[in-house]
């Protein structure tokens, strides 16, 4: 239950932020309760990231004020958001990949033993924190050798052993499965009953119901509305996002003619990937979709020649670039 007495836990107020030549945010007004999960949602460019990146310390804000519990605060640098308890997992990694997994974890936070780091309390706390969360990782492996779904746990993970009173989500599912995304839907749930405020920040509206409390929809730099998420529907928060109103939320699209056949990839193999065969029609946008690991940029990676080819055969307008 949100107190009505106690200080919002987050309070961002007429906050504005000018580039050169680029107003990113004008007067936008931010409150996270404890114990909420709110999301931030607008198209490209609506000012989420530069918001929650003055949050996080980043930037400074143009003009505005800032209120953790209450008190009023400057953030100079994202070690002073961090010391306030801002966690953030940003979309741009900021692993070192020759660390293992476990002094990533903990790098800038060293557990010590007198003068020494203690790497074996840092293993056992990278063991402990992985299995709550349910993320299947060798903490021992190098960062460079995970995959990007990998390292994203690894970026959440890093947020969660902050024990960060907000942390700040920035498309953390964008590189799960659906698998890895209901475990991190869980720890969420379990974080915000703790009281840690979550912002979250992501483009899919499926995802709001299964864990949003409140949703504060921007576009074009401004705070258009802040709505209560499992009485909005999807339709409304387009709209709201677009400005426009929309008369299918997934209109059907009417299907051009065939062109002719311009690229074709015949019984492709490689590491992944198991004999694929597709069209490229000339005039078409063609789809590959998968859930992370089916191979879907393997296949294409061989095709450029970013990646060995096993067999197979590639034309391009009926000539072999194979």
């Amino acid at each position: 239950m949100m107190s009505s007495v106690a200080a919002p836990l987050v309070e961002m107020t007429g906050i504005s932020k000018e580039f050169p030549g680029v107003k990113a945010l004008s007067g936008v007004h931010l409150k996270v309760e404890r114990g909420e999960v709110h999301v931030l949602f607008g198209e490209n460019g609506a000012g989420k990231s530069t918001l929650i990146s003055i949050l996080s310390g980043v930037f400074r804000p143009t003009s505005g004020a800032i209120r953790i519990a209450g008190d009023e605060v400057s953030f100079h640098s994202v070690h002073d958001a961090a010391k306030a308890g801002i966690g953030t997992v940003f979309q741009e990694f900021s692993l070192v990949p020759t660390l293992p997994v476990f002094e990533n974890l903990y790098l800038g936070r060293e557990l010590m033993r007198g003068p020494l780091t203690d790497r074996r309390a840092m293993l056992a706390g990278a063991q402990r924190l992985f299995a709550e969360l349910d993320f299947d990782i060798d903490v021992t492996r190098p960062a460079s050798s995970l995959s990007r779904a990998q390292q994203q746990m690894v970026e959440i993970a890093k947020a969660f052993l902050s024990n960060a009173r907000v942390l700040i989500l920035d498309e953390p599912t964008a590189s799960l499965t659906e698998r890895e995304t209901e475990r991190l839907f869980s720890f969420i749930g379990k974080a915000a009953a703790s009281g840690v405020g979550i912002i979250y920040i992501s483009h899919r509206i499926q995802e709001f119901q299964k864990i949003a409390d409140r949703i504060s929809i921007l576009r074009d730099g401004r705070l258009i509305a802040t709505v209560p998420a499992r009485e909005t529907s999807e339709r409304v928060l387009i709209e709201l996002m677009t400005g426009r109103a929309v008369d299918q939320v997934y209109p059907k699209i009417a299907r051009r003619a065939d062109g002719p056949v311009i690229m074709t990839l015949e019984g492709l193999r490689t590491a992944g990937v198991h004999g694929a065969s597709l069209e490229v029609r000339a005039g078409e946008v063609l789809g590959c979709a998968g859930l992370v690991g089916s191979g879907k940029s393997r296949i294409w990676r061989a095709a450029m020649g970013l990646q060995p080819l096993q067999s197979g055969r590639i034309t391009l307008k009926g000539r072999d670039v194979t």
